[in-house]
């Protein structure tokens, strides 16, 4: 007899993201559903949304770090855009898992990682400097700097005397 382990609360995080989807007017983001005969329902439910990686947003005196957790995607396939102080990350995460090195088909027993496009965005305040941002991939995980602008200082005039 197989036991599936499903989750209850992950169809909760789905209905979140296809009602942020809808808001936010992703088209490339809009779900398909699989139509192979071996998914079970549950299966076909998780693979009909994309996934949504996670975000942290750091702050210092001088710049915003946004580290976003990006495990098993090519960093050449992220793109990364600041539009109206919006940081928008799009990416793919390939979904490699029916074969293996040798091009044989493989048969799934159990799935419980995420694949296909992603997109997240992020509202920045106004005192960000854009031509001062960078981004840096290491170990799967995205971190992108963004500079503060840098505020204007008082100048003090000194009032010479005749």
């Amino acid at each position: 007899m197989n036991v599936a382990k499903i989750n209850p609360w992950h169809l909760f995080d789905e209905l979140h993201n296809d009602r942020a989807r809808y808001f936010i007017h992703d088209v490339n983001t809009s779900p398909k559903l699989s139509t192979t005969k071996e998914n079970t329902p549950y299966q076909q439910v998780r693979s009909a949304t994309s996934w949504k990686p996670n975000i942290d947003i750091f702050e210092s005196d001088s710049s915003f770090v946004v580290s976003m957790d990006l495990p098993g995607v090519d960093p050449n396939t992220v793109d990364i855009q600041v539009e109206h102080n919006i940081l928008l990350i799009k990416g793919n995460r390939e979904d490699k898992r029916d074969k293996n090195e040798n091009n044989n088909v493989l048969k799934i027993r159990h799935n419980e990682k995420t694949h296909g496009e992603f997109s997240r965005r992020v509202q920045l305040p106004k005192d960000i400097d854009q031509n001062k941002m960078e981004a840096k991939f290491k170990l799967g995980i995205l971190d992108i700097t963004i500079s503060k602008q840098e505020k204007l200082k008082p100048k003090k005039i000194t009032i010479s005397a005749e």
